[in-house]
């Protein structure tokens, strides 16, 4: 392969590119390539062109080469590059947004400190530079300087780097305002929480999010932390008793699903633990993920069993469900516990992706894996099934009920302990065989951005989804998901206008949820439609 360079670059920056077998790298003789030379010389048959983005890429120099087949930028632009041309062609262009975006936000970042301390200033001044340079005055009030601290800075176009810059500035102490099209996720980032007031806020949003254990006992261990924030001794009290309470919950839900697990084993029925009472192994301490019922996954064919057997375990238990042919689960609640016997594991709101679901299912299922919770051997599904499971099950809750910042911390933990084991290729094809995609993707850009998950062990993160995450994250702490509820919150008794109502619901959430996926908005309308007209002539409508 023969890589042509319009301009010299550095040579170390494509060290490793020029060791590669195979791989043969052409830098212009000039600083820059003289395109008649060129043409001129035995090089024409190149495959890649690489450009930088003060350079014009014209339809000579494209024509001239007949092999061809792609233009690298090296910039966030690419109007150098005469794109019919690349288009007529079939050549692909790509550029380079996001390495200038650290670097110039550090760099105006350096600049405010230079003025406001007056570095630059006092330097010239100490080393006598320039002819009108005044001489620097030594003593106590002679060379005061303004702090950035308390300062306010304004921003003009909160794109990349104007959210990078932004990001430095309220690390720093700084107040920022900006103007742009669209909001952006600002204030709530790298804040530090200083009044009673704010703390107060802060706890109760971790409580309506389900991560109050979670913070508290990270919390809790910094003492030194807790007295710079000037906790008061009432809040650290609460604190405490949410996560002694929250492990006095977790000891008495272990010991219902020590039953349920023993009562599954001595009916002969193969149960996959699922949720939250799985994924509390991969928590630092099990107690800091709170689960409020117990999952478990039984399949079709031991469906009938498992009732059984949790009716002959519970025999008091209140039944939430007194339909056992319910199509996703059947629900009891024994000793205040929700246990729920799923025959599948996800109701998913479109019957078009039922079947392709199912497949993944019974593979995932079949191949569970055993891990220890508390002391007691359980089956989980298969990870790779797992991580599309959790990922499904809080997209699920974003288009019914809303999603919590809990579902995100099981995601996150479950990539960082195992997402070495995820098979990466089968993800993939079952991501996209349900259209979803670009919805894990903005999942996966919050978990790294804001939730501190390593790039690296973020399967497919992208960061051309950053303002569809943003609005997503938005709505998720400002409780602004699920579905509407339709006819005021009343039963409506008719069935052509209950299914009438379910199909506008759907398709007006349909136009919200366009803003953190469009291909799958297209989808959900589609596939809406479809079920709404194949369910007028279905002659099953047992589950309806």
């Amino acid at each position: 392969m023969k890589i042509i360079f319009t301009t010299q670059l550095p040579h170390e920056g494509f060290q490793l590119l020029s060791n590669t077998p195979g791989v043969q790298l052409i830098m212009p003789e000039q600083e820059r390539l003289d395109i008649p030379s060129f043409i001129q010389s035995a090089h024409t048959d190149a495959e890649i062109l690489v450009a930088t983005f003060d350079y014009t890429v014209s339809k000579e120099l494209i024509d001239s080469m007949p092999n061809l087949q792609l233009i690298t930028n090296f910039g966030v632009g690419y109007n150098n590059i005469d794109l019919d041309a690349c288009r007529a062609r079939g050549i692909r262009v790509t550029n380079t947004p996001q390495p200038v975006i650290e670097p110039t936000a550090e760099l105006a970042f350096a600049l405010m400190i230079d003025i406001a301390r007056r570095v630059s200033e006092f330097d010239r001044k100490i080393r006598g530079i320039g002819p009108q340079t005044e001489p620097l005055r030594f003593g106590v009030m002679q060379n005061l300087s303004h702090s950035l601290y308390g300062k306010t800075l304004g921003i003009i176009g909160m794109g990349r780097i104007g959210l990078s810059l932004a990001r430095r500035a309220l690390a720093s102490g700084m107040k920022v305002i900006y103007h742009n099209r669209k909001p952006r996720v600002v204030s709530s980032e790298y804040r530090v929480v200083s009044s009673e007031d704010e703390i107060g806020a802060v706890m109760a949003l971790c409580e309506q999010q389900g991560t109050g254990p979670l913070v508290y006992t990270q919390l809790l261990s910094e003492e030194s932390l807790l007295d710079s924030m000037e906790v008061s001794a009432p809040l650290r009290l609460r604190m405490k008793q949410i996560c002694v309470h929250t492990m006095q919950q977790q000891a008495h839900l272990q010991l219902t699903l020590r039953r349920v697990w023993e009562a599954c084993e001595q009916h002969g029925v193969c149960a996959v633990l699922m949720k939250g009472a799985g994924l509390a192994a991969y928590y630092p301490t099990p107690q800091q993920r709170s689960w409020g019922d117990i999952d478990i996954f039984v399949g079709a064919d031991q469906y009938h069993a498992a009732c059984a057997a949790m009716r002959a375990t519970f025999p008091n238990a209140l039944r939430f469900d007194e339909e056992l042919d319910h199509y996703k689960h059947y629900n009891l609640i024994a000793d205040g516990v929700s246990i729920e016997v799923h025959r599948v594991s996800m109701g998913l709101q479109h019957p078009v992706d039922v079947r392709r679901y199912a497949r993944m299912e019974a593979i995932g299922m079949r191949e569970a894996e055993e891990i220890e919770v508390d002391g007691l051997t359980v089956r989980v599904p298969e990870v790779t099934f797992n991580a599309l499971m959790v990922m499904l099950h809080s997209w699920e809750h974003v288009l019914s009920q809303g999603a919590s910042l809990r579902q995100l911390c099981d995601l996150v933990l479950l990539l960082h302990r195992r997402g070495s084991d995820i098979d990466r290729e089968q993800l993939e094809r079952d991501l996209r065989g349900l259209a979803l995609m670009d919805v894990w993707q903005v999942y996966m850009y919050i978990l790294v951005e804001y939730l501190g998950l390593p790039q690296a062990e973020a399967p497919f993160y992208t960061h051309r989804c950053a303002r569809r995450a943003e609005v997503l994250l938005v709505d998720m702490l400002e409780g602004r998901l699920g579905e509407e509820k339709s006819q005021g919150g009343k039963v409506v008794s008719n069935r052509w206008l209950r299914k009438w109502s379910t199909m506008r619901v759907r398709l007006r959430n349909a136009k919200r949820i366009r803003s953190y996926s469009p291909s799958y908005a297209r989808h959900m309308a589609v596939t809406t439609w479809l079920h709404g007209l194949g369910r007028l002539f279905a002659k099953d409508r047992r589950w309806e």
